[in-house]
């Protein structure tokens, strides 16, 4: 082979080289913005599930606050929430709580997680713990537990579900 012919089969070999590296290198960085779009599409979906957690969160937070659930561990209703004939009193009056029977010196657990917001004497009712479980819930009475003959737990101390707060002093609990 002469020389000329040579230095055409060297030029024609770098010109597939040079067309095999241009290839590869647009190859690659195809890849590597495939690569980045599916991370940040990634890194998208994953806050997106961390804000869906929070949410998620804080919903149990607030369905663990609602006061569902049983403040003894039996519960028998001896004068229910409405107009009754008047205990003290003539006539008809209305009855703004719940009385459940109980023994002696049962243990009283809070209804639901929330915070004490009052813990004194209450008159007519005795020893009295309120709880205000969601913030959503506007009402006075929500979690009132009266009657009780010891208080454990202490103003504006956070109660869980099933922490008890007292224990009764009367054969019945007031909520």
């Amino acid at each position: 082979m002469n020389k000329q012919a040579k230095i055409t089969v060297c030029c024609l070999a770098l010109l597939i080289m040079g067309h095999i590296i241009y290839t590869v290198d647009s190859h690659r960085r195809y890849l590597k913005s495939v690569i980045e779009e599916s991370e940040l599409t990634r890194d998208s979906a994953l806050n997106e599930l961390r804000e869906l957690n929070l949410h998620y969160d804080s919903l149990l937070n607030i369905i663990d606050s609602l006061p569902l659930g049983s403040p003894l561990d039996t519960l028998e209703i001896s004068s229910d929430y409405g107009w009754r004939r008047s205990p003290i009193n003539m006539g008809w009056q209305m009855h703004s709580g719940t009385d459940y029977l109980a023994a002696w010196h049962d243990t009283v657990y809070a209804t639901g997680n929330g915070v004490v917001s009052m813990r004194r004497w209450n008159a007519g009712y005795g020893r009295c713990i309120v709880i205000d479980h969601v913030p959503i819930i506007l009402t006075d009475d929500i979690g009132a537990l009266t009657e009780l003959s010891e208080l454990i737990l202490d103003k504006n101390e956070l109660t869980a579900i099933p922490e008890t707060i007292g224990n009764l002093q009367k054969l019945k609990i007031r909520i």
